[in-house]
């Protein structure tokens, strides 16, 4: 069993470096560290293909306080480690040392908190870098003030769309009629456990729901202040913490979204044929 899997609370403070190349003493000699201003990086990639990669992760921390007013990835903090992961095998190698985290392959990225605050990224097969950095950001500054992982996903997706790299949840009205669809014939508590994030069949369905849910929010920087500053005991309640903050509870919420959308008329049929390229 690695060092990762049995890592327990009690044990001395664990160095990013040394984390790091415990990773890399499984993924192999391809492997190695260097850092920037920015982050901590383990890749496996050339030196002109990782500064492609480098490149659109530092954009995405300039564009993030610009898309999501808020949250601000400081540049002078400490530098996030990164593990840039080649292809399948070492996705599933790398996940293999956590074996209690309840997946098996990272899915476009991934953030862990445990046992130190890391990205991981696999770099084999995407090229839109600015957008999984941008996502994975957003968890790696709301996980551990303990926002609830739904609210994560949402702005994690907002983010996304607003960089113009992830269609907005209402783009296409199939899609959203299919979401709402699903949600009133499911219970809902795997959404609210973050749950349905993990399962094929719901994961689309949960994370549209969620960016739908956080939209309202993502334009303010005082809902998205108000929601880092509760910590990660005051969110154990989320039913509280959400009528304090905005009125509704979980419940509420759902409910004010998930109303039948209305007919649409010929205008909106023909500006639907127009953007999203199909007769209704």
């Amino acid at each position: 069993m690695s060092f990762i899997a049995s890592y327990e609370d009690g044990e001395p403070e664990l160095k990013s470096a040394d984390f790091l190349a415990q990773i890399a003493d499984v993924l192999g000699p391809d492997y190695r560290q260097h850092e920037d201003r920015c982050f901590h990086w383990l890749t496996p990639l050339s030196q002109p293909e990782h500064e492609q990669v480098a490149r659109q992760a530092h954009y995405a921390v300039s564009r993030l306080p610009e898309v999501l007013p808020g949250l601000d990835p400081r540049p002078t903090a400490e530098a996030w480690p990164v593990v840039l992961l080649a292809d399948l095998e070492d996705q599933l190698a790398y996940h293999d040392l956590f074996p209690d985290s309840g997946e098996t392959i990272i899915d476009g990225g991934c953030w862990r908190l445990w046992p130190v605050g890391h990205l991981a990224i696999p770099v084999g097969s995407q090229r839109e870098f600015d957008g999984v950095f941008a996502h994975e950001l957003v968890h790696a500054m709301l996980d551990p003030d303990g926002v609830p992982g739904w609210i994560q996903e949402g702005f994690a997706c907002e983010a996304e769309t607003r960089l113009g790299l992830r269609p907005s949840p209402f783009h296409d009205r199939d899609d959203l009629e299919a979401t709402l669809h699903f949600w009133r014939h499911h219970p809902l508590d795997a959404f609210w456990s973050a749950e349905a994030f993990r399962q094929p069949e719901s994961s689309p369905h949960a994370y549209r729901l969620a960016q739908i849910i956080t939209t309202r929010w993502a334009n303010d920087r005082s809902a998205i202040a108000a929601i880092r500053k509760v910590g990660a005991e005051g969110w154990e309640d989320q039913e509280a913490v959400l009528f304090h903050q905005f009125g509704l509870e979980r419940a509420g919420i759902f409910a004010a979204i998930s109303v039948r959308p209305r007919r649409m008329g010929w205008i909106e049929r023909m500006l639907y044929g127009i953007f999203v390229g199909e007769k209704r």
